[in-house]
């Protein structure tokens, strides 16, 4: 989720594809994302260019989250 000024996301979104519309949260990821390029991009933005690392996840009766002291924030992360 999210574009990092030098690339690469910002977080991870963790998501239960079995209650979650992903074709719909997909394209609004992917608008938002290109809405934080362009910002970066107008306001000439840097940042530290580190990975975010995909963070584990947990889920129980169709509620995902990610384990403590994991990273959340860009791309989705879906579980089955």
């Amino acid at each position: 989720l999210g574009s990092k000024a030098c690339g690469g996301p910002q977080s991870y979104l963790v998501l239960y594809k079995k209650v979650t519309d992903v074709k719909k949260l997909t394209e609004l990821v992917s608008q938002y994302n290109l809405s934080v390029q362009e910002e970066n991009k107008k306001l000439g933005l840097i940042s530290t260019c580190s990975v975010v690392p995909q963070p584990q996840v947990h889920c129980k009766d169709k509620t995902c989250q990610a384990k403590a002291g994991a990273s959340f924030n860009p791309y989705i992360k879906s579980t089955k």
